[in-house]
């Protein structure tokens, strides 16, 4: 699913712990997303770049790094400074079922 980063982007989603949610969206200049999210029970929430998502393996996190991850959250309000290109951001289940929402801001930089 795709998610346009503009202003103000909301995507739901609804996951068991075998499985995994990827979104999509693209920055055309260096920018801070500013991601929150809401889930029911607690989830594993991972930023990808392209090349992350190249190998990205669910469940994986533990021995991987990625640009930023946040695991076993059931809420989350963070800003990240982000480089041009495709990202991801990736829910994967963790103990239980569980469903919300995730929301993505764009703050462009003024240079």
């Amino acid at each position: 699913m795709s998610l346009v980063a503009n202003e103000a982007s909301v995507s739901n989603f609804q996951i068991t712990p075998s499985q995994y949610q990827l979104f999509n969206f693209t920055v055309e200049r260096p920018t801070t997303l500013r991601i929150r999210m809401i889930a029911t029970a607690p989830v594993n929430l991972i930023l990808l770049n392209s090349e992350d998502r190249a190998s990205y393996e669910p469940g994986q996190t533990d021995t991987r790094s990625y640009k930023t991850s946040w695991g076993r959250r059931s809420d989350i309000d963070a800003e990240v400074r982000v480089k041009p290109g495709t990202w991801y951001l990736a829910v994967e289940g963790s103990m239980e079922p569980s469903k919300g929402r995730i929301e993505v801001l764009k703050r462009n930089f003024q240079e």
